[in-house]
């Protein structure tokens, strides 16, 4: 399920990214592996999963990831 964003208000900021390097997107062809900068902007940006193995299933079906300052993968 899609829910509000922790803070509760719509969101606008400049994130990095990275593309998996195994993403069999075609809108990504020759990307994989790259680590990019783009901006977001939305009030709904959470998942919510009411069961944890359906999680762990699509978290493996991601093209996309946020990545860190040193482009490690993160969630914050």
């Amino acid at each position: 399920m899609l829910t509000h964003n922790d803070s509760e208000r719509f969101e606008s900021r400049f994130v990095s990214v990275a593309i998996e390097s195994d993403t069999p997107a075609l809108m990504l062809k020759g990307m994989s592996g790259s680590n990019i900068g783009v901006w977001v902007a939305h009030g709904e940006g959470k998942f919510k999963f009411a069961d944890e193995s359906v999680y762990r299933e699509v978290n493996n079906c991601v093209a996309i990831r946020y990545t860190d300052d040193n482009g490690q993968p993160t969630t914050r």
